[in-house]
């Protein structure tokens, strides 16, 4: 556009690039997607702030551009502009390098999320300020959503901004009755103005309302595995109609991010899509080629994602060869289809195992064929043909075939055999022709006629492959979400003395929450965007048959063939490459495809030798934000192959041993010498050619500074336990030492002792009268008082009553009542937050909130986000004894003080297990005296409240302490861990260490959750500064982010495997090791697992845990060598890691190998893969 005065040259000119996209949802159907001009796309998305380290809120465009670029060459495709429409540059970036954006209006009120709800004074403002961003933004091609605001409750305001936009009110609701999380009711009924219809429209409160009808897509935030899969099948909030985007999910505070890999890789975007097998056997089936997954005849809404999948000419599902599949003998075969009227029946295979069976329709028929010549049944269509879902079953007995539809027999044939011949390739369903397939089923077993009309996988007894295809339907509505968030919000600064920092906040309520990026504020990547990277990368590799080299690869891009990309093999033994070549695959958007490549596997594998095969694509011409050869996806595969077991060394072949026991234990060979510290119980000395290598030997640890998703109250904060019990500052003693010589070269020293953390501390124990026992156990320096009936105590800010975590405290279901009488300790207007009683911070708890918000006594839980019943503290709080109660019906919350209604809130739903004890006086301010506490696993009445001088605990009393009767307990050790190690020092100077650590019952009660870690700490000098490992790299990993870079064989500087975490952290660990080094050049110590996946980790610093920012930080003057067995997962903010990435608190044994070696001379990978022998060897 330019503008000229009459009869002149024009004097401005303005630029407005034009673009043009449909944008639309499938809404109304289980498995709902996304579409973009028709085709399906996931949103793999990052909420982004307006950040600059030197500017501030002032982003300079060559940063966003930088952005920009970052994100796309690490698969990111969608931004959220949280939460306030950003500078225009960004758009029209957005809109030159494709990225998807959701144009966030600024309304936010976070924690007074229901202020819009319960006022009308912001109205206008907060539909002015959609109004005038979507009028400025709309000509915007790269937007394909409006949010309506985040963290401000759903209220009148929210309706009328969706009307804004939309164009009918089809899905505008006259009232907010039926959102779910909503306090107060608000109705609208204006007129849809169509400002901007072409535009899906999103919604973010901070509790559950992101059901709200307008919203096309459902919206959860910080959804765990279970939860996220709840809102795809509509079992939880909405009804499963609406394609799934995550508002904000895995929280990137500090080290993060271990719950992509998960969400990803196994339900959003898999590399493969595999029908879940429910037989039990885990056969899952690949869906090869573009088939469809649509709704089955079953499926409806509110949790029944009955799936079903549409097989056109070359497609099928493979079922990968087992041993399962080698069934001989009798055996059923079935599955429930359609075919469309006139799609032909000629040759459509339904189930066939080439060379061994086939259910097939064939000229006009169905037929079941038996291989090795054994028979072949065929039976007729059906009249009404097979248009409508039909069960098609061929039965094999001893003696004959059969065929029976929708349970009825059809055909029959003699069988002349009982065998089948072998298979050697996958079973196919489909392959040829048109075929929606409903459910599968594989069986062992001939069924009984009247058997046969669920044979299609709905009958499991004798099932070796059942399909019905729901998770495939409810994976394909989670589309994917946005990551909070994209970068570190510090800003540049200098210390007094003039030294650069990092200039952020990490006290007060929102702590270190400006720092939850997955680049720093430079824009340098952190690790997390590795993991994010290969989560998301558009091509997905699969084993086939691997060790045949057939491999399936799936092509993610929404609109881009592979013939974009250039393929690359390789294949490893022991990290070293043994053969590699490229490849050109042209498979089509969402296509996946078999496809073999000349691996070789070794038919002669080297002993305890591993192979793998790694598979890589990178861009076949440049792009405008990465050049030619940017690798878009690898994928490693593990090479099966019989390799044999190393042998193991022989004692003979080893030098003698000398002991000397004369005080400290000596033990020396040919080369080395080493020494036992009888009064430590460890290694106090490793010389090997007279150059020493220990500071400290190993010593059983379980500690490392944790990670923000475990020290923010947000989450269930599991390393304030840790702290409390001692974690940090384990101080070992040693019971026992005695040394046995085993053999002229092989000495076993075994030493009992213990890691104890805190002292031991004075604990009294009150009885639980109602029948389950839950006595609490009273730990700090709390007091006795006279109470408000009997007996109180009067808490300090260091004590706590733990009632532990018994079943009947695990009050998830409808129904539960806290009450207890509170003598506040804290000022009238408030202070800290002061937690009366609590289960895990987040199942269930009562508290008042910090007097920096408001004070207010609150009644909460989080599920699915916060839940609250509130209310201002009465005028007389500090003047006496006060009653206080929160009752939950399984709808309703309600908030009690002295018999008054304080406050009430909603929730619908089930509580969020946590695992932690529940807990009374946890965080309460000194003199705060609570009496009678009582949980309850029902809602009881107004009546049945407050019954202060009952004797007898009420119906569904699942805890009941008066607090008149205490007892002292007294523990010999404080919380801690009784270990026993075994050296075995042999000849060749290999120590082999076994430990075995075993948690006291004081550890088990003090901490919550899990443990950090479990493994040995050695201290070596600060010479070695030099570091090899085999495992994943090179960069950091841990058990749930470990997939974004390789195994393989790597090296490094110590300090080079420090990551600078904002505020300072734990770091650098390494995933999936096998072994490991340190070296100062002329002497390396080996670190080894034998065939377990270990961890390795460095330390550098003396003081990781205490500082708050890098130049805090206080060198340690050695280095610190963790070898451990566990290592806690990461998780994501206030989600905690699943289950298996979590270390237990309970007895753990495991074993490393030390050897000190020359580098020089000496491979640690050959030293590594050998196997020491046993005394008797």
């Amino acid at each position: 556009m330019e503008l000229a005065p009459v009869g002149s040259e024009p004097t401005e000119a303005m630029l407005e690039k034009v673009g043009f996209r449909t944008y639309e949802t499938t809404r109304g159907r289980h498995g709902a997607e996304v579409l973009v001009n028709g085709e399906s796309v996931d949103i793999q998305g990052v909420n982004r702030h307006e950040t600059d380290p030197d500017f501030g809120r002032t982003v300079p465009i060559e940063r966003v551009r930088e952005d920009i670029e970052t994100m796309r060459r690490f698969n990111i495709n969608a931004v959220r502009t949280s939460h306030y429409p950003n500078d225009p540059s960004l758009y029209r970036l957005a809109d030159e390098y494709g990225l998807y954006l959701q144009d966030e209006v600024c309304v936010e009120s976070h924690w007074w999320q229901e202020l819009l709800a319960n006022t009308e004074v912001y109205h206008d403002q907060a539909v002015a300020q959609f109004r005038r961003m979507v009028l400025r933004d709309r000509n915007h091609a790269s937007i394909f959503s409006w949010s309506t605001g985040n963290e401000a409750g759903t209220g009148a305001e929210h309706l009328e901004m969706a009307s804004l936009a939309a164009d009918s009110d089809e899905y505008i609701p006259e009232d907010t009755a039926d959102v779910s999380g909503v306090g107060t009711v608000e109705s609208f009924d204006g007129t849809p103005e169509g400002l901007a219809s072409d535009r899906l429209l999103y919604h973010q409160p901070n509790g559950g309302g992101w059901n709200v009808e307008y919203s096309d897509m459902l919206g959860p935030r910080y959804a765990d595995i279970e939860t996220l899969l709840s809102v795809g099948d509509g079992s939880y909030i909405g009804d499963g109609l609406r394609p799934v985007v995550m508002g904000e999910y895995n929280h990137a505070m500090g080290n993060s991010l271990g719950l992509v890999h998960e969400m990803w890789n196994e339900h959003i975007k898999p590399p493969v899509r595999e029908a879940t097998d429910r037989a039990g056997s885990d056969t899952p089936g690949v869906l090869v080629g573009s088939p469809d997954v649509v709704p089955g005849p079953d499926a409806a809404p509110g949790g029944n994602t009955d799936g079903a999948v549409e097989l056109g000419a070359g497609d099928a599902i493979e079922i990968r060869r087992n041993s399962g599949l080698e069934h001989d003998g009798e055996f059923t075969v079935g599955a429930t289809i359609s075919v469309a009227d006139g799609a032909g029946m000629g040759d459509v295979p339904i189930v066939v195992d080439e060379g061994r069976y086939a259910l097939t329709l064939s000229n006009g028929e169905i037929e079941f064929s038996v291989g090795g010549g054994e028979g072949t049944a065929t039976a007729p269509i059906p009249d009404g043909g097979l248009g409508d879902w039909t069960t098609i079953v061929g039965v094999a007995d001893s003696n004959a075939l059969a065929i029976y539809v929708d349970g009825e027999r059809a055909g029959t044939s003699n069988r002349s055999g009982s065998g089948l011949p072998a298979g050697s390739e996958p079973v196919r369903v489909g392959g040829e022709g048109d075929l929606a397939v409903d459910g599968v089923g594989i069986y062992d077993r001939a069924v009984n006629p009247d058997e046969t009309n669920d044979a299609d996988g709905e009958r499991r007894d004798g099932a070796l492959v059942a399909y019905d295809f729901a998770d495939l339907l409810r994976d394909k509505s989670l589309v994917g979400g946005f990551i909070w968030d994209w970068v570190n919000q510090d800003l540049n600064d200098t210390t007094a003395d003039g030294e650069p920092f990092q200039f952020y906040h990490s006290d007060g309520p929102d702590g270190a929450f400006c720092l939850n990026g997955l680049v720093w504020s430079d824009r340098d990547p952190q690790p997390e965007l590795w993991q994010l990277k290969h989560s998301h990368q558009p091509v997905g590799v699969a084993d086939a048959d691997v060790a045949a080299g057939e491999i399936y690869i799936s092509n993610r891009y929404n609109f881009t063939s592979l013939d974009a990309v250039e393929g690359r093999w390789e294949l490893t033994a022991d990290g070293e490459t043994l053969r590699s070549g490229g490849f050109d695959v042209d498979i089509g958007p969402g296509e996946t495809r078999r496809v073999g490549l000349p691996v070789q596997a070794p038919s002669a594998p080297g002993a305890g030798v591993e192979y793998r095969l790694t598979v890589r694509f990178t861009l076949a011409e440049s792009t405008a934000y990465a050049d030619a050869g940017h690798e878009v996806a690898f994928e490693q595969l593990e090479v099966p192959v019989d390799a044999p077991e190393p042998e193991s060394a022989s004692l003979d072949s080893m030098g003698p041993l000398s002991v000397d026991e004369a005080g400290d234990i000596t033990i020396s060979g040919d080369g080395f010498e080493y020494v036992v510290a009888d009064d430590a119980g460890t290694l106090s000395s490793m010389a090997y050619e007279g150059t020493e290598l220990l500071e400290r030997g190993p010593l059983f640890n379980s500690w490392r500074a944790p990670v923000m998703n475990e020290i923010q109250q947000w989450g269930s904060a599991p390393a304030l336990s840790w702290y409390e019990a001692g974690l940090d500052e384990l101080t070992h003693s040693v019971e026992s030492v005695e040394v046995e010589r085993l053999d002229e070269s092989l000495v076993e020293v075994a030493v009992e002792g213990f890691a104890e953390g805190a002292e031991p501390s004075r604990r009294l124990e009150t009885p639980d009268r109602s029948e389950h026992g839950n006595d609490g156990v009273l730990t700090g320096e709390a007091r006795i008082v006279t109470g408000a009936s009997g007996r109180a105590v009067e808490f300090t800010n260091d004590s706590t009553l733990s009632l532990g975590q018994s079943e009947s405290l695990d009050i998830t279901d409808a129904g539960l009542t806290i009450e207890f009488w509170v003598h506040p300790g804290e000022p009238q207007d408030g202070g800290a937050a002061q937690v009366y009683v609590s289960k895990g911070g987040r199942q269930y708890l009562l508290k008042r909130r910090e007097s920096g918000r408001d004070g207010y006594l609150e009644f909460v839980f989080n599920a699915d986000g916060w839940h609250v019943a509130d209310g201002p503290v009465p005028d007389d709080w500090t003047e006496g004894w006060h009653h206080v109660a929160g009752v939950w019906d399984g709808s309703e919350m309600t908030l009690f003080v002295d018999g008054e209604r304080l406050g009430t809130g909603s929730y619908e739903g089930t509580l969020q297990h946590i695992d932690a004890p529940a807990q009374v006086g946890s965080s309460v301010a000194d003199g705060t005296a609570l009496d009678e506490v009582r949980i309850y696993d029902r809602a009881l009445s107004e009546d049945e409240l407050g019954g202060l001088a009952a004797d007898t605990p009420l119906d569904g009393a699942v805890a009941w302490l008066p607090l008149d009767e205490f007892s002292s307990v007294e523990d010999a050790n404080g919380p801690g861990f009784a270990t026993s190690y075994h050296y075995r020092v042999y000849g060749s100077g290999d120590v082999a260490v076994d430990v075995e650590a075993r948690p006291n019952e004081g550890l088990r009660e003090t901490v919550e959750g899990w443990l950090p870690k479990v493994g040995v700490q050695l201290e070596l000098p600060e010479r070695f500064g030099d570091f090899e490992w085999y495992g994943r790299g090179e960069l950091e990993t841990y058990p749930d982010r470990k997939w974004g870079v390789p195994i393989g064989r790597y090296e490094g500087t110590v300090d080079e495997q420090y990551v600078p975490y904002l505020p300072p952290t734990d770091n650098g660990n390494k995933a999936q090791t096998r072994w490991a080094t340190l070296s100062d050049g002329e002497v390396s110590l080996l670190g080894t697992f034998g065939a377990e996946d270990a961890n390795v980790s460095l330390e550098q610093w003396a003081n990781l845990a205490a500082a708050e920012h890098q130049s805090e930080l206080d060198e340690r003057g050695s280095v610190g060598f963790n070898l451990d067995h566990r290592v806690t997962g990461l998780g994501g903010t206030p989600t905690e890691p699943l289950d298996r990435y979590q270390v237990p608190v309970e007895s753990t044994s495991f074993g490393v190998v030390l050897r000190p070696f020359d580098p020089d001379s000496d491979d640690p990978m050959a030293l590594a893969n050998r196997r020491l022998p046993d005394a008797q060897e």
